[in-house]
């Protein structure tokens, strides 16, 4: 009998501990759970023209965790430039770009500062045709080549970004600013650049 009534006391005591550590009705906990549950992550979806994207791209960007300033990007950009030369003919380049950044949005309210720093690595396609001078007749002509050059590399640059964003907690999202950009590889990389600043601009979505 004595050991029937020690195993029910024991078993009435469990039930109440795990009863009371699942349904905590303390105001100050309960408030400081929603408080939890609400902070936005700001899962962003964008397009982004100039800046880190080349010339125009795509990204994800994300807070590290609901309620931090810090967060990541990362992206696929795209850029294509053409020309004709006197000496070269028909110049086509191609480039295809990550930009992967670390970043910060800074204030309380849906307008925000935005700081960041990252790198965009991507390939480069260049190719050309050559003209050739050809003295005849006591005349100088340029005659083109039939044979197009190629030329495919590895590129690499990194980045700062600068701007405002508009920014809420689900919904339509808005971002402009500057990117200093700058190249530590300035013989071997294909961006061969001691400092450039390019403006950037993008509009998205953020996900519930």
């Amino acid at each position: 009998m004595r050991s029937r009534f020690i195993l029910s006391v024991l078993y009435c005591i469990i039930v109440t501990i795990a009863a009371s550590g699942t349904e905590n009705t303390d105001p100050a906990y309960t408030a400081a759970a929603d408080e939890t549950i609400k902070l936005p992550q700001y899962r962003n979806i964008y397009v982004e023209f100039m800046g880190p994207s080349n010339m125009a791209g795509i990204s994800y960007d994300s807070r590290l965790k609901p309620g931090s300033k810090w967060g990541y990007r990362i992206g696929l950009g795209y850029a294509y430039g053409t020309s004709i030369g006197i000496l070269d003919a028909e110049e086509h380049v191609h480039m295809a770009g990550i930009p992967i950044e670390f970043n910060g949005i800074f204030g309380k309210k849906k307008s925000k500062f935005e700081a960041g720093f990252g790198v965009n690595l991507g390939m480069y396609h260049h190719s050309w045709y050559k003209y050739n001078i050809i003295m005849s007749n006591g005349g100088i002509y340029l005659s083109k080549d039939n044979e197009k050059q190629i030329e495919n590399r590895f590129y690499h640059y990194c980045y700062f970004n600068i701007g405002y964003r508009y920014q809420r907690p689900s919904g339509f999202q808005f971002r402009i600013g500057i990117s200093p950009m700058f190249s530590f590889t300035r013989y071997d990389g294909v961006i061969s650049m001691p400092l450039l600043c390019c403006p950037y601009l993008s509009f998205g979505y953020t996900l519930k």
